[in-house]
């Protein structure tokens, strides 16, 4: 009875990196030494717009917190003036 080996992830990954190139990636010109032995080099072009959508998720998440921060203090700050106080402090001891 033969014990099947659990592979390990390096193995998987680069395993999952060939389908993903079998299937997404596009045919380039290969070296001389790669023609006279049938090898074809294939290559994904999109992992610079990845590198750029990680960038501008970040910032956009950073945006998004800012936006909620600005809003909340905004509308402290209306209820501080409404109630006719000076701090925020004031506010939370004024609500409890």
């Amino acid at each position: 009875m033969l014990v099947e080996k659990r592979k390990s992830y390096s193995v998987c990954y680069r395993a999952s990196l060939a389908q993903n190139i079998a299937k997404n990636g596009f045919v380039v010109m290969p070296c001389s030494w790669c023609v006279s032995q049938g090898l074809i080099y294939k290559i994904i072009a999109y992992i610079k717009c990845y590198k750029a959508y990680h960038e501008l998720s970040k910032k956009l998440t950073r945006l998004r917190r800012l936006c909620q921060q600005k809003k909340f203090l905004v509308e402290k700050g209306a209820d501080i003036v409404a109630r006719g106080l000076s701090t925020l402090d004031e506010l939370e001891a004024v609500k409890w």
